[in-house]
């Protein structure tokens, strides 16, 4: 990098802090299709770090980075630099190097995906370290087990905290504070654990039929967003812009519910849905039933081809160390919690299941397994 002249600095402000001026071009995750560019500008960036900040106040604040700092990590440590936050940075997740590091520089902020946070409670030596310090371990990007986070609360204390957000809609839409995951942990609203928790004040957050109506508590739909929190759309591509904000809303794909306190739950990807039968089956309800067994350390769901049922509810899984548990029986558990329709018809064991480089599970990778020479995605 090229040394400046030592000059003053060109003002590129005005009176109103250029809200559309350009900030970044982050990638999106991929998650079901190829990534895009999104034109990430001051008034959304803006709306993410003060938001953030508000939500998550700190006493002289050390925040860990260790997940790719073009994911949420990023975001997490630049909210935590205008906090004047001390940033611990890890060259890549390890689970021993986490647990030590939070030790070690009594970190108070840091970030996960759901997959990191089972690998660390996976490890033989989770129980050897110092939490205390911790007062926000976000998890974000994914769904996280119900009873993964309450195990949590016990291990590393009442610092558990989820929000809710996307690239397009910078991670912080929706917000569930440690308070409210320690209470549910304990019994008050349990179901909570299940929730990326309400809306926070910089977005209007709703749920739409494919109509565009908007639907009352209790209805799934599509999880839409308003406000400052989204960005300035797809980078060179406005015809993906135009599609993402149908009905006058930013359209995240996600499927979902509130209910009458204003509770969001995530149940799906909407273009990731499993028609099995002629039933819908969402993934994600049968990932958090298989995450129940206690062998699991994790699980990705797909529809595979079937000729009887279109697509066949799929789970890969991967046991934790030393654990055993017969496939037959993590089909009965999910009949039991969930009915035939929705159990997997074939469990497989693998080491380890695939992810994306933002450590999300890779379901394009594991359906690529499956539907090979199938012409299309779809049974």
């Amino acid at each position: 990098m090229a040394r400046g002249d030592g000059g003053a600095a060109e003002d590129l402000g005005d009176p109103t802090g250029d809200p559309e001026d350009l900030v970044a071009i982050i990638a999106t995750g991929g998650t079901t299709g190829p990534a895009k560019g999104v034109r990430v500008v001051n008034r959304s960036w803006g709306a993410m770090v003060e938001t953030v900040v508000n939500a998550m106040p700190c006493e002289a604040p050390v925040c860990l980075a260790t997940a790719p700092l073009t994911h949420a990590a990023g975001p997490v440590a630049m909210a935590a630099m205008a906090m004047g936050a001390t940033v611990v940075i890890l060259p890549r997740f390890d689970p021993l190097m986490v647990m030590e590091a939070i030790q070690r520089h009594r970190v108070t902020h840091m970030f996960l995906p759901p997959t990191a946070l089972y690998s660390m409670l996976a490890h033989p030596q989770v129980g050897d370290f110092d939490y205390s310090s911790l007062k926000y371990f976000l998890l974000a990007g994914s769904p996280v087990s119900p009873d993964k986070l309450k195990q949590a609360v016990t291990v590393f204390g009442p610092c558990m905290c989820q929000s809710y957000g996307q690239t397009e809609c910078h991670m912080i839409a929706t917000w569930l504070p440690p308070q409210a995951v320690a209470a549910a942990a304990a019994g008050d609203h349990p179901e909570r654990l299940s929730s990326c928790g309400r809306a926070t004040y910089s977005v209007r957050v709703e749920l739409m039929d494919d109509e565009g109506r908007l639907l009352p508590p209790g209805e799934p739909g599509e999880i839409v967003a308003r406000g400052a929190l989204v960005g300035g759309g797809y980078f060179e591509m406005p015809e993906a812009t135009a599609e993402a904000r149908a009905h006058g809303w930013h359209h995240t794909g996600d499927v979902g519910y509130r209910d009458a306190d204003g509770y969001l739950f995530i149940v799906d990807r909407k273009k990731d849905m499993i028609v099995t039968g002629g039933f819908n089956v969402f993934c994600a309800e049968v990932e958090a039933a298989v995450m129940e067994l206690d062998e699991v350390r994790e699980c990705a769901v797909v529809g595979v081809p079937d000729e009887k049922w279109g697509e066949a509810v799929t789970a890969i899984v991967a046991f934790n160390p030393g654990a055993e548990i017969t496939e037959a029986a993590i089909i009965a558990h999910c009949k039991q919690r969930l009915g035939g329709v929705k159990a997997p018809k074939a469990v497989h064991i693998w080491p380890e299941v695939p992810r994306t480089p933002a450590g999300k599970f890779d379901k394009k990778a594991i359906r690529a397994r499956f539907w090979s020479g199938a012409g299309r995605n779809v049974n």
